[in-house]
């Protein structure tokens, strides 16, 4: 557990960056030309489900990466992903992976299902680092010096994720807790499948960042990969960034940073903070749902004839 010095440190960071994201939108707000009474709602709650749709192709990888033995069956996978979702928030981060390990301790807990969650933060960075990738080798704005070390992060972090690299993690795991079962890692095809709905994933919140583009700054919205990889790079800044609960702020000021070539600051901002609104939004609709599907149990199955 990270020591609550830290944790406090890690949300203070955290709300100070937001406030920074927020004091950028009041200063510059002269240069947002939406106008909130003709606002396009339609493509506001396009965004939302959008984002929710990521959210059931995250929870669906996760599932894809359990092995057979802990695995408790797509639907309740997905729910407990879902229901995991509150530990990024409160008490942040690390928390995430204490309630998902909780809610499989019957199928084994940790020693079954930690090397799927190491394996499932590894393809998830990569594939966002993936799609920053693609955006900087194909425009001739923005931080295009971190092209190659983001593309070379991408392919690190995919081979790293790979049973014949993992082997070693395995090794240490026995040594650390002798005598338990330690899961043998899925089969490459899995790995792959995992780390396509992951970019899947990724792309459609990117298409929620686009539309709020759209609907908050009309005639200034830069196009969908901008925005995609934007939310990508705040995506892996946020992760990077251990100690601060759902990394609040830290994506936020990322994103901004990363259209500042495509957008004003007050438009930027605006968009940043719509952005982590609409996640949130849609990371709460998913915990609402798993925590339904958790309550009601597992499908009964009729009794034998």
């Amino acid at each position: 557990m990270p020591d609550r010095r830290w944790r406090w440190l890690g949300a203070v960071l955290g709300v100070a960056l937001l406030a920074l994201v927020l004091w950028r939108l009041v200063e510059y707000r002269d240069q947002l030309v939406v106008d909130w009474a003709t606002l396009s709602w339609p493509l506001i709650g396009a965004a939302l489900a959008a984002s929710c749709a990521a959210q059931f192709l995250l929870a669906s990888a996760w599932h894809v990466l359990i092995p057979a033995t802990a695995a408790a069956g797509w639907r309740i996978d997905v729910a407990r992903w879902s229901v995991s979702l509150a530990g990024k928030y409160i008490p942040g981060k690390v928390f995430q992976a204490v309630l998902r390990l909780g809610s499989y301790r019957a199928q084994g807990g940790s020693t079954l299902v930690a090397p799927a969650m190491l394996r499932e933060i590894l393809l998830s960075m990569s594939a966002a680092c993936a799609w920053v990738a693609v955006h900087l080798a194909t425009t001739t704005m923005g931080p295009r010096a971190l092209l190659w070390p983001i593309a070379l992060a991408a392919l690190v972090l995919a081979v790293a994720a790979l049973p014949s690299a993992s082997r070693p993690f395995g090794q240490l795991l026995r040594r650390l807790m002798p005598g338990q079962v330690i899961a043998t890692a899925p089969a490459q095809s899995r790995i792959l499948a995992a780390w396509g709905l992951q970019a899947a994933a990724y792309l459609l919140l990117g298409v929620s960042v686009w539309l709020l583009a759209i609907a908050l700054a009309p005639g200034q919205a830069p196009g969908l990969l901008a925005c995609l990889a934007g939310l990508c790079f705040g995506g892996v800044v946020g992760v990077a960034a251990i100690m601060v609960p759902a990394g609040i702020g830290v994506r936020e000021a990322a994103l901004a940073w990363y259209l500042a070539a495509w957008l004003p600051a007050g438009p930027a901002a605006l968009l940043a903070i719509a952005a982590r609104l609409c996640l949130t939004a849609a990371e709460f609709a998913a915990l609402l749902v798993g925590l339904w599907i958790v309550r009601a149990g597992p499908p009964t199955l009729p009794e034998p004839t």
